[in-house]
C-alpha cells in the first residue's frame, strides 16, 4: 500500500515540475488498488494499523497461527481508543465550548502573547507560557483529529467539522468520562435504549472483505448514519473493557476498531446474514461478502443479552475444588480440539470431544 498525504499545503512552496512527477507516479498505481490517502497524521495512523493488521490477518490467520493472534492482541493494546476516548481533558473542553457556540476557534498571537478563544471564552493565561503551550497543544490534538478545520490558512480561525460535533455529542454523552466508571450492565441498558430508539429505519451495515473500509452503511439519511456510528464507537469501547467479551472477540474484532469493532462483533454473534448452509469453510476463511439487514435492531439486542453475562467470581477454595474434580477425567476419555469457523460467524472456539466430554465441559 502507498499512502499519499492530502493535507493542505502553500501553492508558493510547490516545485512544479516534481508535483508533475508525483501526479504521474500516484496514477500509474491507481489503477493497481493499492493507493491510499490521508489528510493528518492520525488518520494515516489508525488507516496503517488497520490494514496492517488485515493483512497479517489474510497471511498468517488460517489455522492457529500465533503470530496472527499474537500481533492482534497487541494491535487491539497498542490501537487508538475512539477519538472521544483518546481527547485531553483541555482538548474536550475546548472542542465542547466551541460547538456550543458558533462553532468558531480563535488562535491569536498579541503582545500580550497567545490568545485561544472560543464561545466568548479564553483560554490561555496570556503570558504564562505553560497556560499557551497547553491550550495550544489542545487545539492541535483537534486540527490531527480532523475535528476542526483552518478557515484562514494562517492557523488564526477554526472551525468545528461535523466530525467535531459528532465527537462533542459523544462527550456530552459521557464517551470517555461517565460511562466507563458505570456498572457495564448498566453501560449496556444506555446503548440498548439507544440502538433501539434509531431501529428498523431502514439502516444496513454491508460488507466486502475487499475493500479498504470493509463495513460500509447504507439505505437512510446521513444524520442516522453519524448516530448509529456514534453509539457503535461508544458500544466497541465497551467491548474491549468488559470482563467477558474482552475474551470472546474475534481475530477480526480484534483487530479493529470503533464501529468496525461492534459490526464484527454483531458477526460473530449471528447477526451476519447468512448465504448459504450453516457448514463450516474448509479453508477456515470468512465470507467474501454480506450485510447485517437491520443493525439498529440487532445492536439493541445484543446489548441486551450483554446486560446479563457476568465474569464468574471463584474463590481459592472454588479453584481447588475445581481442580481436584478436573483431575478425575480420563485424559483418554476427552480432550479438547480447536473448531473451525462456522459459515455466518466470526469466531472459532474450543470444543470438547470423548467419553467425558460433558463431565469436563461442565468443569
Amino acid at each position: 500500500m502507498i499512502y499519499f498525504s492530502d493535507a493542505p499545503v502553500r501553492l508558493d512552496s510547490v516545485d512544479e515540475a516534481q508535483y508533475q512527477l508525483l501526479r504521474e507516479f500516484r496514477a500509474k498505481y491507481q489503477t493497481l488498488g493499492i493507493i491510499e490517502s490521508f489528510e493528518s497524521t492520525t488518520e494515516f495512523r489508525e488507516k496503517f494499523s488497520r490494514q496492517l493488521a488485515q493483512l497479517v490477518i489474510a497471511r498468517f490467520a488460517p489455522g492457529s497461527k500465533t503470530e496472527a493472534i499474537a500481533f492482534a492482541l497487541q494491535e487491539r493494546q497498542r490501537s487508538q481508543n475512539p477519538i472521544a476516548v483518546s481527547l485531553s481533558p483541555k482538548a474536550r473542553e475546548l472542542l465542547i465550548a466551541s460547538t456550543d457556540g458558533d462553532g468558531v476557534v480563535m488562535r491569536l498571537h498579541t503582545l500580550e502573547g497567545l490568545g485561544i478563544q472560543a464561545n466568548d471564552r479564553q483560554f490561555t493565561e496570556r503570558g504564562i507560557p505553560r497556560s499557551e503551550v497547553e491550550w495550544d497543544g489542545a487545539l492541535q490534538e483537534l486540527r490531527d483529529s480532523l475535528l476542526v478545520a483552518d478557515m484562514s490558512d494562517k492557523g488564526e480561525v477554526f472551525r468545528a467539522t461535523q466530525k467535531g460535533y459528532e465527537v462533542a455529542e459523544l462527550i456530552r454523552a459521557g464517551a470517555g468520562s461517565v460511562l466507563p466508571n458505570q456498572p457495564h450492565s448498566d453501560i449496556w441498558a444506555k446503548l440498548e435504549k439507544r440502538f433501539g430508539a434509531i431501529s428498523n429505519k431502514g439502516l444496513k451495515a454491508i460488507y466486502n472483505k475487499t475493500y479498504s473500509v470493509p463495513w460500509i452503511l447504507s439505505g437512510t439519511d446521513d444524520n442516522l448514519q453519524a448516530e448509529f456510528k456514534g453509539i457503535s464507537e461508544m458500544a466497541a469501547n465497551q467491548l474491549a473493557q468488559h470482563p467477558t467479551t474482552a475474551t470472546q472477540m474475534s481475530l477480526e474484532a480484534i483487530a479493529s476498531g470503533s464501529m468496525n469493532r461492534w459490526l464484527n462483533f454483531l458477526w460473530q454473534e449471528g447477526a451476519f446474514k447468512k448465504d448459504a448452509g450453516d457448514v463450516v469453510y474448509p479453508s477456515d476463511e470468512l465470507p467474501a461478502t454480506g450485510v447485517i439487514e437491520n443493525p439498529c435492531e440487532e445492536s439493541s439486542r445484543l446489548c441486551l443479552r450483554l446486560q446479563l453475562r457476568r465474569a464468574a467470581q471463584y474463590s481459592a477454595r472454588d479453584w481447588l475444588e475445581m481442580s481436584k474434580d478436573i483431575t478425575t477425567v480420563n485424559e483418554d476419555m476427552a480432550w479438547v480440539m480447536w473448531t473451525k469457523r462456522p459459515k455466518a460467524t466470526g469466531i472459532r472456539r474450543w470444543d470438547i470431544i470423548g467419553e467425558q466430554a460433558q463431565k469436563l465441559r461442565i468443569l
